[in-house]
Formats: C-alpha cells, sequence, structure tokens
C-alpha cells in the first residue's frame, strides 16, 4: 500500500509538472496579448527560440480597431518578445490615428497592415524595414507623405492604391527610388513624386548644402550645412 501511494503521488507530480510547463512557455504560433504605451496589444509569435513576435499576423482581429489616440507609439517589445513584423491586417481601419512611430526592430510590414487608416497623414519608415506587402497602406486617403529610410526597402503590388493625396515619398539610395517609382506605377498613382533625403521641399533648397534626415520616428531634420 505504500508503495502505490508513492506511485500515485509520483504519476500527479508528473503531471502537475507538465501542466506548469504547457502554461508557461509559448510555441511558435501561440496568440497572446500585452499592455504597453497605454493600449492592449494582440500579437503572435513567430519564433520562441530567437523570441520575436508579429502584431496580428494572418488577419487576426485588428491589435487597436477602436483606439481614440491620434498618436500611437507601436512597441518594439512586448512580454520580453521583439517586435519584428506588423502583421497582416494589424491596423487596418483605424480611422482616429493621425500618425503611428514604427521601432527600428521592425523588418516587414505586411499585407493591409495600414489598409484605410483614413487619418493618417504622414508616416515614416525605419531603416530597419526591408519590406512592404501587397495594400500595406491601400485607401490610406489623406495620406500625404513618407519618409522611407531604408535603402534597399522592396514593396509588394498596389502598396499606395487609392491613395489620392499622396505627393511626396522621400527615399535613400537609388535602390529604393527604383523600388518606389515601381510601387507607384503598381498602385496606379502618377502625381507623387520621388525625392531623395537630401532635397527639402521648403522652397528655400538653393541655401542648403546638407540635411540630416531624421533617425528615428517623430525626429527632426537637421540642417548641417549651408551654401556660402
Amino acid at each position: 500500500m505504500k508503495t502505490l501511494a508513492i506511485k500515485i503521488c509520483a504519476r500527479t507530480l508528473t503531471v502537475a509538472t507538465l501542466a506548469v510547463a504547457h502554461a508557461t512557455f509559448a510555441q511558435d504560433g501561440d496568440i497572446r496579448t500585452g499592455e504597453a504605451n497605454g493600449l492592449t496589444w494582440t500579437y503572435q509569435v513567430t519564433s520562441e527560440d530567437f523570441k520575436t513576435a508579429s502584431l496580428c499576423q494572418n488577419g487576426i482581429t485588428p491589435t487597436i480597431p477602436h483606439t481614440t489616440k491620434d498618436q500611437v507609439v507601436i512597441p518594439a517589445e512586448l512580454n520580453g518578445y521583439i517586435i519584428t513584423e506588423i502583421g497582416k491586417c494589424a491596423f487596418m481601419k483605424c480611422n482616429f490615428v493621425s500618425g503611428f512611430d514604427i521601432p527600428n526592430t521592425i523588418v516587414a510590414i505586411q499585407e493591409n497592415a495600414f489598409s484605410a487608416c483614413r487619418r493618417l497623414k504622414t508616416i515614416i519608415i525605419p531603416e530597419s524595414v526591408t519590406s512592404i506587402s501587397d495594400s500595406a497602406f491601400n485607401a490610406c486617403t489623406m495620406l500625404s507623405s513618407i519618409t522611407l529610410l531604408g535603402a534597399h526597402t522592396t514593396f509588394g503590388e498596389e502598396v499606395f492604391s487609392s491613395d489620392s493625396n499622396l505627393t511626396t515619398i522621400y527615399v535613400v539610395g537609388n535602390t529604393s527610388q527604383a523600388n518606389v517609382l515601381a510601387a507607384l506605377t503598381s498602385s496606379n498613382i502618377n502625381s507623387c513624386s520621388v525625392k531623395t533625403l537630401a532635397t527639402f521641399d521648403s522652397g528655400c533648397e538653393s541655401f542648403m548644402t546638407k540635411l540630416t534626415p531624421p533617425s528615428t520616428p517623430g525626429g527632426k531634420w537637421q540642417i548641417t550645412a549651408f551654401a556660402s
């Protein structure tokens, strides 16, 4: 009888230990929530080994569909997971938001990530972003300018489709300029100017010889030299 009791206790302990382990350790594809910057975020684990995650990947309910915040700061990490992607439809139809601050941990912006954000006016895409997928900024009807800090960012189809007020995209390097022009063509937008970041569209370009673009979202242009 004593032996049987010991075996039962051991079995109970093993089951309990497994249950705790299952509750503690996430797996790739798990969906979780976290608090940051005054909002509750939904994210999906993309790699448990590397502790990376995507905001609402694969068409999951948008992470903040009804926020009344005018400016949204996207977190660089949630619960110890580095946010490396803005997932499919993550901010689709966030109609109250006029600006998003994107952290430099983001490497990919997925399909329709900012689609139909009808109050979005301008946005800075950090250097870390290497790909922007199909229709990522589709139907952002108030979007007027984009600053693209990455020199080799690639684009999907119709990224800027129906962005009727998009007039200027600032880019770094010839590679990005060519890629942006191709993206504008696929979006059927012919009225948008693509300019290098050394150009300052304020009517006094001839007096300036060098400008330093903002290195982080929300940063300021720095005038570092003037023509004599």
